[in-house]
């Protein structure tokens, strides 16, 4: 006698199809969390080469930071005068959740702009004095545990060499404005789930979080809630503190 072949059911179909769905459900967001956590655990080991290579840089030169494209460093990011000192300058240049870092890779530009308020050296006018303190000397800083040294760049700047600062001396030079000034040089939740608003004024642009670079060389994440609460405070926060 044949052997009668059992065939499933609509019902039993139905039922598989809602199993995979529900654990489709509960193990992609799993996925994507840990993929932002990879990408940005590697985005905080390339910051923490940097640091090492501008420690290594300021030790040659008098305490000095690397000069950026604002000075008169010449056609060139800053990142690449690290080369002596860093092996992997041209692969630690980008952020791996960049999502220019292409561009910029291509473009000889990177994803971290140094803290102009310690890059960028004060303007000398002459016969004035300088037109802020300055910070430049990594030796000087009072308290490097607590001074940004760099950031990782907003997607609203270019990708060339000339975008490898920021222009945080004037972040909160408008009152009320601050949080558009900080963004449109960082990206503070640059490390998040799901996609950015395209207005990134709203509630939802302060999720995520993002990494940092500290003039004594170690790298900390901070979320882009807490910067924006600098923000709304006026608290100047790129600003290196000057009591020791």
């Amino acid at each position: 006698m044949p052997k009668r072949r059992h065939a499933f059911t609509l019902i039993e179909l139905l039922v598989v199809v809602a199993i995979i769905a529900l654990l489709a459900g509960i193990l992609f967001p799993v996925f994507v969390r840990a993929k932002v956590a990879a990408k940005q655990t590697s985005c905080a080991s390339n910051m923490r080469q940097i640091g090492l290579g501008i420690t290594m840089y300021a030790t040659d030169y008098d305490g000095f930071c690397p000069r950026t494209a604002h000075s008169d460093f010449g056609p060139v990011c800053w990142v690449f005068s690290l080369r002596p000192y860093v092996g992997r300058c041209d692969e630690i240049r980008i952020c791996p959740a960049d999502p220019k870092g292409t561009q910029r890779r291509t473009a000889q530009g990177t994803s971290y702009v140094l803290n102009d308020w310690i890059a960028v050296p004060p303007v000398i006018e002459e016969g004035e004095p300088l037109s802020r303190p300055a910070y430049n000397n990594l030796t000087l800083l009072p308290r490097p545990a607590e001074t940004h040294l760099a950031f990782i760049t907003s997607d609203k700047t270019g990708v060339n060499y000339q975008q490898d600062h920021t222009h945080s001396t004037s972040w909160f030079a408008v009152a009320g404005q601050e949080w558009a000034a900080i963004t449109s040089d960082i990206q503070p939740d640059r490390h998040r789930l799901g996609r950015r608003p395209l207005n990134d004024l709203g509630p939802s642009s302060r999720e995520g979080s993002a990494n940092y670079l500290f003039a004594d060389g170690h790298v900390k994440a901070l979320s882009a809630a807490r910067i924006y609460g600098f923000a709304k405070a006026s608290h100047d926060f790129a600003k290196p503190p000057t009591d020791p």
